[in-house]
Formats: C-alpha cells, sequence, structure tokens
C-alpha cells in the first residue's frame, strides 16, 4: 500500500511532464515548416 501513495504523490508532476512534453512537441512540429 505504501507503494501506491509513493506513486500517486509524483502524479501531478508527471501530467505537468506530459503536457510540457505535448506543448514542447506541438511546437517542434509547427516550427519545422516542413507542412
Amino acid at each position: 500500500m505504501s507503494k501506491l501513495i509513493r506513486v500517486d504523490k509524483p502524479n501531478h508532476l508527471n501530467e505537468a511532464y506530459l503536457l510540457t512534453f505535448c506543448i514542447v512537441w506541438f511546437n517542434y512540429e509547427g516550427g519545422s515548416g516542413e507542412e
């Protein structure tokens, strides 16, 4: 049970990382200018 709580703690950090990754990916794709 301790492990479950431990994984639940960095949940917000994981979400923020995913959001940032999406934004960076979108910017990279758009900034590429390949279409």
